[in-house]
């Protein structure tokens, strides 16, 4: 792992050099910076596509993807856990009037109250290099928000961007709840070597577009979670045998169930698409409407 021997010092605001220095990476709170400025400018660019575009910058360290997102015409709203990292990025702004700074935990923040506050404005774009360990629940909360933003621009580790974005013969549970409220891509991929403190892994930059309105009803979504999640429950074993264990349903009932979404018996998981999964729970709402009840509590 890197130490700040190793970090390139001149590639650094001279304003926050000594700052940087002195800062200790906290590790549990995922803490790995990018200080290069061709990468952090592409991220600015993915994340403003017109002048004073509002931005909530999710977890916005020393500041300076907040830095090139100002350079670059947004309007940021900044979310930071550790109030040492605020006072670094307001020196590396200078104090910009276009960046606000929040010491906040985005999973307990009430997004909301941040418009109600107006910190912020819609429409904006969530974008952020966020704590790895928690990219799945801050990806729902941003899919879950009201109101949701237009783009949602996260930093990820490799494996779980390409879990993300999913494709044939690929797809994940996170990729399926992903394409139920909007559409995913990756931007470009980051190595590890381009954060302080390195990590172990290499990363991408992940966007995701959710639908200005849910193509399902609230209830019916629920329904389809429950059965995708029994799905993926025993990824690695064909799905005719992993329903059949989960669920008090006779063999024959399944098999003609899963044909007619489409189904192979001896599929597994990752090789069903969302078509398949919507069609599966229809069925299921129509069969098994009380059984899928129940399944809302256990999954």
């Amino acid at each position: 792992m890197q130490n700040k021997n190793q970090l390139d010092i001149d590639g650094i605001n001279k304003n926050i050099r000594n700052d940087i220095l002195k800062f200790k990476p906290k590790h549990e709170l995922g803490q790995n910076f990018i200080f290069d400025e061709m990468i952090l400018s592409k991220i600015a660019e993915a994340c403003c596509p017109v002048d004073n575009q509002s931005i909530l910058e999710i977890g916005s360290g020393p500041g300076t993807l907040t830095h090139e997102l100002v350079q670059k015409g947004g309007n940021v709203l900044a979310l930071e856990i550790d109030e040492s990292l605020i006072h670094i990025a307001k020196k590396n702004l200078d104090h910009n009037k276009k960046a606000t700074f929040l010491c906040a935990d985005i999973m307990q923040a009430n997004i909301s109250e941040l418009f109600d506050k107006q910190l912020i404005t819609a429409p904006y774009i969530a974008a952020g290099n966020i704590p790895y360990y928690i990219t799945q629940p801050i990806l729902q909360k941003l899919l879950f928000a009201d109101p949701k933003p237009t783009k949602i621009i996260l930093m990820t580790q490799k494996e779980l961007g390409e879990r993300i974005v999913g494709g044939k013969n690929k797809e994940s549970f996170l990729s399926l709840l992903v394409q139920i409220y909007g559409v995913a891509e990756k931007i470009f991929d980051v190595p590890a070597s381009a954060f302080w403190p390195m990590p172990k892994v290499n990363s991408s930059l992940i966007a995701i577009t959710p639908y200005t309105e849910n193509a399902f009803e609230d209830d019916f979504i629920l329904d389809l979670l429950s059965i995708i999640k029994i799905g993926f429950s025993a990824p690695r074993k064909q799905i005719h045998n992993v329903f059949k264990m989960s669920l008090d349903i006779s063999s024959s009932k399944l098999v003609q169930m899963l044909s007619e979404s489409n189904i192979s018996s001896k599929a597994r998981a990752q090789h069903i698409n969302l078509e398949s999964w919507v069609l599966l729970t229809g069925y299921f709402k129509k069969e098994f409407s009380v059984m899928l009840s129940e399944l809302r509590n256990i999954y």
